[in-house]
Formats: structure tokens, C-alpha cells, sequence
């Protein structure tokens, strides 16, 4: 199965051809983790993934799915 694409900002999964997020609004061409909220780093840092979900769907507004999504492929991307 091919891994969707995920936003930039956010780590929310977004449909092939999309020109921006259509959650946080950011164009497809922004730098991974460039604007990501550092309180949902540190709380993925200090693996705190619930606590991670609960201020993404509060900062953009997504359902439990995306919000767990992306926090899951943002703790990918911040793993060394």
C-alpha cells in the first residue's frame, strides 16, 4: 500500500494533486516540521501522543482519524 502524502505543517494526509492543506491552508511545497506548533513537538518528544492529538484537532480542527494520523507521521519525522 503507497503512503499518502502528508502536509508539511500539520501531518495531515492529503488527496494526490493537492495544491494546499486543506486543513491548515499551507501550500504543498512547505518544509517539513516549518511551522509545525512546538507544544505538539514537545508533546510527541516527550511521548505524550494522546495529549499531541487532542491540541492538533484543536489547533485544526480534524477528526480523531487525521489528528492521529498525523501526529503518528510527525513522531515518524522527529524520530533520529
Amino acid at each position: 500500500m503507497m503512503q499518502p502524502t502528508l502536509c508539511g505543517r500539520c501531518g495531515a494526509p492529503l488527496a494526490a494533486g493537492s495544491e494546499s492543506c486543506p486543513y491548515c491552508g499551507v501550500g504543498m511545497k512547505a518544509p517539513v516540521l516549518q511551522g509545525v506548533d512546538a507544544e505538539i513537538v514537545a508533546l510527541i518528544k516527550k511521548d505524550n501522543l494522546i495529549a499531541a492529538i487532542k491540541r492538533h484537532r484543536e489547533l485544526y480542527k480534524t477528526d480523531l482519524r487525521t489528528a492521529k494520523t498525523a501526529i503518528e507521521a510527525l513522531r515518524d519525522k522527529l524520530r533520529p
